[in-house]
């Protein structure tokens, strides 16, 4: 059995795989591996949600 309360999902999921799902996707990079466990991910806890984190700003890359 997972641990829903684990740091695992709310911080590595939520805020590391959340982080490289939306930056690949905006690069248009191919993340099949990442974004299958990011969503499987979300649906397991039943409470992630999927956006892009609101540390990053909306006109990334553009704007670095």
């Amino acid at each position: 059995m997972i641990d829903r309360e684990s740091r695992a999902f709310h911080e590595d999921i939520g805020f590391g795989q959340a982080l490289l799902v939306e930056m690949a996707k905006r690069l248009g990079v191919a993340v099949p591996n990442i974004a299958k466990t990011y969503r499987w991910a979300c649906d397991y806890h039943g409470g992630l949600v999927e956006t892009a984190p609101a540390y990053v700003p909306r006109n990334w890359p553009e704007a670095a």
